[in-house]
């Protein structure tokens, strides 16, 4: 999820609360919706196959079939979908589970390239502080594919699907360090917070 996550306070009024819901209901129908493109298709149906495995209340759910039908029309246009279509070892929603330091941390992959590019779709706007969180959490998924098949990814993307724009990470292995120091130094202050 995009908008949220665990150790975040909780928001502070029934509107933040349900602003919340909704964000993080609308990045798991973006992120479906990613899941389900047929790169040999028209996808014109998708937003409604989406829609219909949602929740969403009828004014929600307008809104949100014209913003994936925007995202559709970038999407067709960038140069990452001609990459992603002509790529043959595109994988999709990769689950992984990646022991560490006596835990195991469990995620899914959006994407993987057969390159072994990492690609993770985003909702909303970048900044600094998410392009952190963000490559962060891509050198995390980089060591998980380097522990099943030996090799890290150097690259992650991150496809901002609001904004059609490819942010480019690198996975080497200094960025994998960080992001495993980083992730140790969570699970200390976690710790310690138990009583």
């Amino acid at each position: 999820g995009d908008e949220g996550g665990p150790g975040e306070d909780p928001p502070a009024t029934e509107k933040e609360a349900t602003d919340r819901e909704f964000a993080m209901d609308r990045g798991t129908a973006v992120h479906r919706f990613f899941e389900l493109w047929d790169f040999g298709g028209d996808n014109t149906d998708l937003p409604d196959r989406v829609l219909d495995e949602s929740d969403f209340d009828p004014g929600q759910r307008e809104a949100l079939r014209a913003q994936l039908a925007r995202m559709a029309e970038r999407f067709r246009e960038d140069p990452l979908h001609a990459r992603l279509a002509a790529d043959t070892a595109f994988r999709r929603e990769l689950p992984f589970l990646l022991p560490f330091e006596g835990h195991l941390v469990r995620g899914a992959i959006d994407a993987l390239l057969g390159d072994g590019t990492v690609l993770d779709y985003k909702t909303g706007a970048p900044n600094a502080e998410k392009l952190e969180r963000y490559g962060l959490q891509l050198a995390l998924y980089a060591e998980a594919v380097r522990q099943v098949t030996g090799a890290a990814p150097g690259e992650g993307l991150l496809y901002f699907v609001d904004r059609a724009l490819v942010e480019r990470v690198p996975l080497g292995p200094e960025n994998i360090a960080t992001a495993l120091e980083r992730a140790r130094q969570i699970l200390r202050e976690r710790g310690a917070g138990r009583t």
